[in-house]
């Protein structure tokens, strides 16, 4: 975008160097970016009620708290049972907690923040135990110079990757696999199936036979999120308070979720850029009207840099949501599902279509490394190797 690169989708690899793509990255010989997403020394966090920066060190306290909720939410197992009929539910309880109606309410903002946009819905709709469907592994986050396409491009090196074709059918029996496409019919011995969980709801692929119900049912109960980001250029970091230092931004509105997040991807994109992140119900009014949305996003920024701010030279919105090959930004882990749904997904049917993807991939749905995971799965399925082996 502009002179700047940065990723419509996933960005970031987490819970570095645990994170096999971390490995993978410096195997090929990928230049990477130390830049930890919620770092309170890199952040700004403006309180729209007060009309004031919030203080760091209650930032710092609101942060270490949060990540406490996770580790603990995650340690308790994806079987636990809860009283709460929802994660938004359980975080409540965690608030409450916190002493002081106003630390209450900015925590409250910060914490649904960070597990709404980590889940890709708001947390009202998730199952009370999500964190821990999708626990997280600590560590540091990194993003790849130039995107994580310089990483396709290195694995993709040398095999034939056909683009823009749209799959209408897979049609599976004991002599293997046919795989129709608006341009011609493929065969094989096997197809591996990638598509987004939004595609597979959509039943935008015809299957004959038609999938086996556990599987209909799994795609049914399995959410499906979404995130969009709206990228922001500008010829100078304004928001920063140190030159050369990340300065990411937590907007705590009057109305929860509203643009609660603007990241600083100058670092890695190559220009000064902002990108905002939202769910929830801040999508339907995007998809009302995009240009005025954005500019909204522009608001926020000048009020919370009244002395300083500058119009963006660019702006791009994603559109994961409507897109007709995604309908989704990845999946979630929505009210009713539960564990074997994920594993019902991952299960191949009649030993000829295979599924992979983040979705397919339990302990890791959600990220890039259980989208690689599920890859290196189904590949082994194929040579006859243990599945359960993976990356």
């Amino acid at each position: 975008m502009g002179d700047g690169i940065v990723d419509e989708g996933g960005n970031w690899i987490h819970g570095a160097p645990a994170n096999p793509l971390y490995h993978l990255a410096r195997e090929v010989g990928l230049d990477l970016h130390r830049d930890d997403l919620l770092n309170p020394l890199q952040l700004t966090t403006f309180d729209k009620v007060s009309g004031r920066q919030v203080n760091a060190m209650k930032i710092t306290y609101f942060l270490l708290r949060t990540a406490r909720v996770i580790s603990r939410y995650g340690r308790s197992g994806a079987n636990a049972t809860h009283p709460e009929t929802n994660l938004a539910e359980r975080l409540d309880q965690e608030v409450a907690r916190v002493p002081g109606a106003n630390n209450r309410r900015q925590y409250r903002s910060l914490l649904r923040t960070v597990v709404d946009m980590i889940a890709a819905k708001e947390s009202e709709h998730l199952h009370p135990n999500a964190i821990g469907l999708n626990p997280d592994d600590g560590g540091s986050d990194y993003v790849i110079s130039g995107g994580y396409r310089k990483l396709i491009e290195q694995l993709a090196d040398g095999l034939d990757v056909q683009l823009g074709i749209k799959v209408e059918s897979i049609r599976y029996g004991d002599e293997g696999v046919t795989v129709t496409t608006a341009e011609g019919s493929h065969e094989g011995s096997h197809a591996i199936v990638t598509v987004p969980l939004g595609v597979l709801k959509a039943q935008s692929i015809a299957f004959d036979p038609p999938l086996p119900e556990p599987k209909v049912a799994a795609i049914e109960n399995i959410g499906a999120g979404v995130v969009e980001k709206i990228v922001l250029t500008f010829t100078e970091p304004f928001w920063r308070r140190r030159p050369g230092r990340p300065q990411s931004v937590f907007y705590i509105s009057d109305v929860l979720g509203e643009f609660p997040a603007f990241v600083d991807t100058t670092s890695s994109a190559g220009c000064p850029m902002l990108v905002a992140f939202l769910t929830g119900e801040q999508l339907d009014r995007l998809a009302q009207d995009r240009e005025t949305f954005a500019e909204r996003g522009c608001e926020v920024l000048k009020e919370v840099f009244p002395d300083t701010y500058q119009a963006p030279t660019a702006v791009h919105v994603t559109n994961w949501g409507s897109d007709p090959f995604s309908l989704c930004s990845y999946s979630t882990p929505v009210i009713g599902v539960t564990a074997r749904d994920y594993e019902q997904l991952a299960e191949p049917v009649e030993g000829r279509v295979l599924f992979a993807g983040e979705a397919t991939y339990r302990e890791r749905a959600g990220f890039v490394e259980g989208a690689m995971g599920s890859g290196v799965r189904e590949a082994r399925r194929i040579l006859g190797r243990d599945a359960d082996l993976v990356l």
